[in-house]
């Protein structure tokens, strides 16, 4: 067994005094990965997992931003060993044949130690070995690791490639030597797709490929890193849940097996029937750094390598906490065209490219977002005839997932597009009910296509137009002379007047051909304009809102409750407005450059709310509603506080509110013993009492902090005239705001009440 191996070998080639001769030691790196890599046997077929790379260097090819690994292990319980790894994604840019050229690299930074501690120090007497003492002993590696990727070569799909220059530092007690090595490693991908067979890796990792003997000045003894050969297959299964792995190393032939039960959470689990290994897994998404939208993903593994006897008293425990970038969608990349820059006679292109997997992908022109499409299952992506700009278009992708957010952008690519097209003005204009739609051309088109919201428009020639034309002329009638095409339409559903204005702006796509077989398909048209924010049937807390929402290159303004709303250069607007608490109708004009007008009506419900109301309020529903409808109130700091008991100084203040009886700003004189003039009730218990709704106690106290039950409640409400009086089940018991709140929230009088208050199609009365 390799553990073993190395133990022996420790103490033989160690003991100084008994031998000067060249030795080939085992090989240090071959345990350093992390637990994941243990749990699998040692496989160097780990793509873009950095605790892999002093096994592999392929494996640092296609990491993400910044990601590092930390693995510490107990082997046997003697060795101490401890794995550290960082890498860096970058893009080289390096000129061949006068043409720019990139290439993606990953590059790696990782140390390593092994220590054994306490071997023993013996000496030979009377040809008997006696242990003077003990010392410690290990290796410290340094490894620098660059890799790279390939795509579409030698009939596979993927090839990553990686080398490595390595520093090995092997020390005995207080004496140490050094050397160097250098490493080279490979990943092979091909997609299969059959079955439930997704893929197949296969490749290895060649160790030592030129490293000099490490020297001990002392005694002259060599210690030779050995050329070291790792081989190992992988194939993915059931949309690569399932990996089945073999390898062969040091350790022997190994099998291997992962499995992810859940997203995020991997067993695995090897042997080479020297040992068995059993792993686990957990990936965490989003992890704070304490920087504004830059989180990271990590994983946390573990591994548990039994030994078989005489060493299965002692297994091993290993543990790796590592980052996998930070937590956005991987940063995808453009590979055809293959060229930074590109010159082309027609008016589209195609793309392709690799990304993240099963991720949407949106594709920029000139950074403006023209459209996207999804990655499939091995993250490859192909966008067919985007349609170009004349002239300079500067491509780029971005990967986006809803959970994530956007990547970073991938590598640019511009597209020249040298043709002599039409050019074509689009005009839209709403007339009551219908669109029309108008295409100037400055030249004859054979054929328009006209899509309204992905609907075909029929679209036909101006007769004006066409009469300007001298039928003789052939070459005129055929090309460069202006001419407009018609077409109508019913107005969308969303921009019909008096409705809710539309949440998303309306589309218009145009393709032209002209007659010498140009093409010309113009980016989605935007019109008129949209209210993002807020959404017909709103409910709302406060009692500000801000009107959001987007203009077009064809409105002139945009008005919020007849005031003009500030359009920003992006064609961007928002708008405060103030409500009162229950129903409130948000008119939306739209001016386009026609001077028409286009009416839009929003409802917004406004309920009133407290600092201290939360979902897990119970009647939280019940106060809001009672609240808005002014039954209910909070104190006079602003909080509600539902689980105060309710007291006579808060039920004469629902009275005297609820009965809308008048109130003094100012009370003149001291109304009981126990209500002073400045007491934070005494307006309403003064005009409680003066109105008759309550009455104070024969000793003249009001008792304003008297706690009451739901029968005393029910009973002053319902002879104030409140509500209707009610028999009530556990009425003596003392009553809560918040119990009181459901109470009155169903009794029939607020019952309606309330019912009208959330009752979208009553209410919000339009003008006429």
């Amino acid at each position: 067994m390799k553990y073993i191996q190395l133990f022996f070998i420790f103490l033989f080639v160690l003991n100084s005094g008994l031998y000067s001769v060249s030795k080939t030691i085992s090989n240090p790196q071959s345990i350093m990965t992390g637990a994941r890599g243990i749990s699998l046997g040692g496989s160097p077929i780990l793509e873009g997992d950095i605790s892999n790379v002093i096994v592999n260097p392929s494996s640092i090819s296609d990491i993400d931003q910044l990601p590092f690994s930390i693995t510490s292990q107990k082997l046997l319980g003697e060795f101490s060993y401890l794995l550290f790894s960082i890498g860096m994604p970058k893009t080289v840019v390096y000129k061949k044949d006068d043409e720019i050229k990139r290439i993606k690299f990953g590059f790696g930074l990782s140390y390593a130690n092994i220590n054994l501690k306490d071997i023993p120090e013996t000496e030979i007497y009377n040809d008997l070995p006696y242990q003077t003492g003990s010392f410690n002993a290990g290796f410290n590696v340094i490894h620098l690791s660059a890799g790279t990727t390939f795509y579409e070569m030698y009939s596979l799909n993927k090839i990553s490639a990686g080398t490595a220059l390595k520093f090995v530092n092997q020390y005995i007690s207080s004496e140490s030597a050094s050397t160097f090595g250098i490493d080279f490693g490979v990943i092979a991908t091909k997609y299969i797709d059959y079955l439930q067979l997704d893929s197949v890796e296969f490749g290895g990792a060649i160790q030592n490929l030129m490293s000099p003997a490490i020297k001990f000045g002392s005694t002259g003894n060599e210690a030779s890193l050995p050329l070291s050969l790792y081989l190992g297959s992988k194939l993915n299964l059931f949309n690569e849940r399932l990996a089945l792995l073999t390898s062969l190393n040091d350790l022997g032939l190994s099998f291997g097996i992962e499995y992810e039960l859940e997203e995020g959470m991997h067993v695995r689990s090897s042997s080479n029937f020297d040992y068995y290994s059993l792993g686990a897994g957990l990936v965490l998404d989003n992890i704070s750094t304490g920087i504004a939208n830059y989180g990271l993903k990590g994983r946390v593994d573990f591994n548990f390598t039994h030994p078989k006897y005489p060493m299965n008293e002692d297994p091993t425990y290993i543990l790796s906490i590592a980052s996998l970038g930070r937590s956005l969608p991987k940063q995808p990349q453009i590979l055809r065209p293959a060229r930074d820059v590109n010159l082309i006679s027609k008016d589209f292109v195609s793309l392709s490219g690799v990304g993240p997997k099963n991720t949407t992908v949106r594709l920029y022109i000139n950074d403006r977002f023209y459209q996207t499409t999804l990655s499939n299952k091995f993250g490859r992506w192909k966008i067919d005839k985007v349609v170009l700009l004349e002239g300079i278009n500067t491509m780029y992708i971005k990967s986006y997932d809803i959970s994530k957010d956007f990547s970073v952008q991938s590598n640019e690519v511009v597209v020249i597009s040298d043709t002599e097209g039409p050019q074509l003005d689009v005009r839209i204009i709403p007339d009551k009910s219908t669109l029309e739609i108008y295409v100037d051309s400055d030249e004859s088109l054979s054929n328009l296509s006209v899509m309204l919201n992905e609907e075909q428009m029929r679209m036909k020639k101006d007769s004006k137009s066409q009469a300007k034309v001298d039928p003789s002329d052939k070459i005129k009638t055929l090309y460069k002379y202006a001419v407009t095409y018609i077409g109508r339409s019913d107005l969308p559903e969303n921009l019909k007047n008096n409705s809710a204005p539309p949440n998303e702006l309306n589309y218009l796509e145009v393709f032209a051909t002209d007659e010498s077989g140009n093409s010309l398909e113009l980016d989605k048209i935007p019109f008129f304009g949209s209210i993002t924010s807020p959404l017909d049937k709103t409910v709302h807390y406060n009692d500000t809102m801000l009107i959001i929402g987007q203009s077009s290159s064809l409105l002139n303004n945009v008005y919020i409750n007849k005031t003009a709303a500030y359009i920003d250069p992006d064609k961007n607007f928002s708008f405060p407005i103030d409500l009162e608490p229950g129903k409130n109708l948000i008119e939306t004009t739209f001016e386009t450059v026609n001077s028409k007008v286009l009416n839009f009506y929003t409802r917004v419900l406004r309920l009133v709310s407290y600092p201290d109301m939360n979902p897990k309020v119970k009647g939280r529903r019940e106060i809001e509603f009672l609240s808005t409808l002014g039954i209910l109130h909070g104190d006079d700091d602003g909080y509600f506080y539902p689980t105060r008991v309710v007291s006579r100084q808060y039920i004469t203040k629902l009275m005297v509110l609820a009965m809308e009886e008048p109130v003094e700003e100012e009370v003149a004189i001291d109304l009981f013993s126990d209500v002073p003039k400045d007491h934070p009730f005494a307006k309403y218990i003064q005009a409680g009492v003066n109105s008759g709704l309550v009455f104070a106690f024969p000793d003249g106290k009001f008792r304003p902090d008297q706690e009451l039950t739901l029968s005393e409640a029910i009973y002053l409400l319902s002879n104030a005239g409140v509500i209707d009086y009610e028999e009530v089940e556990d009425a003596d018991r003392l009553v809560s705001r918040a119990q009181l709140a459901e109470f009155l929230a169903y009794t029939p009088r607020f019952e309606r009440k309330i019912e009208k208050l959330i009752d979208w199609e009553k209410g919000y009365s339009k003008p006429e």
